[in-house]
């Protein structure tokens, strides 16, 4: 398995893809996240305005992440604007590939290249139903530092905090 830096040489509907399928579950739970019915230019504007990074194992893309700095997003929730705050997300693992560390590396290649830039926290959102996400998140050093409710989903989220030492 091999972790690199998204190129916009690279193909769309590859990483288009790979998000649907790692987002059906929580689609299937009603649970409208972009990712999971986004389409290939949504994909094509987030992978560009960010910095991407794609797990490839055997030439496919098994894996994706994306990172940006709060003062990206167009209209970033409270509990975002944070000095220092940059935030994961278009966070997938195909689930053919799940529970392989391709997650960990992935979020591992997002922290690194966060505190390298100056980064002192990483800041994630998840649906608060999504409740096996938040175990995940608070498992690996992340709070709970508030809540927002996006237009473009159909839930409430919690909004994360992890400290970059």
């Amino acid at each position: 398995m091999q972790i690199r830096r998204w190129d916009p040489t690279d193909g769309v509907s590859p990483v288009t893809a790979l998000l649907h399928r790692a987002y059906a579950d929580l689609a299937a739970m009603g649970l409208r996240y972009v990712a999971s019915h986004q389409d290939d230019e949504v994909t094509r504007q987030r992978l560009l305005k960010d910095v991407s990074w794609v797990a490839e194992e055997e030439g496919a893309v098994v894996g994706t992440i994306a990172l940006c700095p709060w003062t990206a997003l167009c209209e970033p929730a409270e509990a975002y604007r944070r000095p220092g705050l940059w935030l994961f997300h278009q966070f997938g693992v195909d689930p053919a590939w799940q529970r392989r560390g391709i997650g960990l590396a992935l979020l591992a290649a997002a922290e690194d290249h966060a505190r390298a830039a100056g980064a002192r926290e990483l800041g994630c959102d998840t649906a608060v139903g999504a409740v096996h996400l938040v175990k995940l998140y608070r498992r690996l050093g992340f709070e709970i530092v508030g809540e927002a409710d996006f237009p473009c989903t159909n839930y409430r989220s919690y909004i994360f905090a992890k400290p970059l030492g």
